[in-house]
């Protein structure tokens, strides 16, 4: 049996709401509603593209026993581990040859050329995740809580990945680049302080796995908000 016309797929309804809450908060820049929609539509749309979210999970479970085993490991100077650990196919990784913080984790993420959009989103997002714990330097790496890391590099995906989606859509309709700035940054405030506010209530399981951090993605970014809270 053939598919009507006229249907339109989930991810594509949640697409338009998003799209129609763009075009009332451009009227009504305070429009908290319009706002509410967008996290819920957002989450929505994430949840659907399971290829996206198996590179994510790959990766973050990847970051996380990097951080948990071998990061650790290094820092304490375990004798076999300082010298650096083994990647991508036998290539060893060195610690000591990095300054930054962005680059050693950006090296765990896979070059597959199948995800280069998916690694700039999430490299987008462990850049903020870093200059927001101050981790920027690998020097301060000891310092690193994982729970708080994660939870943080978690919803600054979900921010990164609504600005690679729809900042070109916002400055299509206002085609004024400081107003698209400015509309963006309220609707990113709202997104990071509403999803740091769901991220609050749950417990950050050990995130080893690729399949159980692919199960806590799709139960994050999937289930709605429960409230309009007056969060921006």
């Amino acid at each position: 049996m053939g598919t009507s016309k006229s249907y339109i797929t989930p991810s594509n309804e949640y697409r338009k709401n998003i799209k129609l809450a763009i075009n009332s908060i451009i009227k009504r820049p305070n429009n908290k509603n319009s706002l509410f929609k967008i996290v819920n539509n957002l989450g929505r749309t994430i949840n659907l593209e399971k290829q996206a979210l198996s590179y994510y999970s790959r990766s973050i479970s990847q970051i996380y026993n990097f951080i948990s085993n071998d990061l650790v490991y290094s820092l304490a100077g375990i004798s076999g581990v300082k010298e650096g650990i083994s990647i991508n196919e036998g290539e060893i990784l060195n610690f000591t040859e990095y300054n930054s913080s962005l680059d050693l984790f950006e090296k765990l993420l896979s070059d597959n050329a199948s995800y280069v959009i998916e690694k700039t989103i999430l490299t987008a997002a462990l850049y903020k995740t870093l200059k927001k714990l101050d981790l920027n330097k690998t020097d301060n790496l000891n310092n690193i809580d994982i729970d708080v890391f994660v939870k943080e590099l978690i919803v600054n995906l979900g921010c990164e990945i609504f600005i690679s989606k729809y900042e070109e859509v916002i400055l299509d309709k206002v085609n004024d680049v400081d107003k698209e700035i400015e509309i963006c940054n309220n609707i990113i405030e709202y997104i990071y302080n509403s999803l740091s506010i769901k991220m609050l209530k749950i417990n950050i399981l050990e995130l080893r796995d690729e399949h159980i951090v692919m199960e806590f993605l799709e139960s994050f970014f999937g289930e709605n908000l429960d409230v309009l809270e007056d969060i921006a």
